[in-house]
């Protein structure tokens, strides 16, 4: 049975075989997230999702439902790159405050690195990493709001194949 979209979410989490889950993005980045207990997570992150923390949140669900947590491993999409992610100073504020790493300075401008943001939360949370390292502005493949204005988006999927 084909579940419809959850709207108004930025993280989904299971541990139910053969429900795939999905995360779209046009140059945020998408997450996929396994354990070896067989949990998966699909996660969506901008800037916005770096300071409330969307990554950590799709963790700790898994954690609150049962999941040991056992063997924490990530797949990061492609993602717009911080050369390619400039923003007003009032954002870069707000990223600053809870990922610092993330907040940067691109040839004399403030910036999101998403890339850096996300290492570092991943880390803290224990999870392994693999990344895509394309620039979705960059890369003329993939789509990018940045980059065309209105756009498609990117997914990633992952599914359960067995208890």
């Amino acid at each position: 049975a084909i579940v419809p979209d959850v709207p108004d979410v930025d993280g989904l989490v299971t541990d139910r075989p053969g429900l795939a889950l999905a995360a779209q993005g046009a140059d945020c980045a998408v997450i996929g997230i396994a354990t070896a207990d067989g949990w998966i997570g699909a996660v969506h992150c901008g800037w916005q999702g770096l300071v409330r923390g969307v990554v950590a949140s799709a963790v700790e669900r898994m954690a609150a439902a049962g999941s040991p947590l056992h063997a924490p491993m990530a797949h990061v999409g492609p993602t717009i790159c911080a050369r390619c992610y400039p923003v007003d100073a009032a954002r870069a504020e707000q990223v600053a405050a809870v990922v610092p790493d993330a907040a940067v300075e691109i040839d004399g401008r403030p910036a999101v690195d998403l890339r850096a943001g996300l290492a570092v939360q991943l880390r803290d949370l224990g999870v392994s990493a693999t990344w895509d390292p394309r620039c979705t502005a960059e890369s003329p493949e993939l789509y990018s709001h940045r980059r065309d204005g209105r756009t498609g988006r990117q997914a990633l999927a992952l599914v359960r194949r067995s208890a």
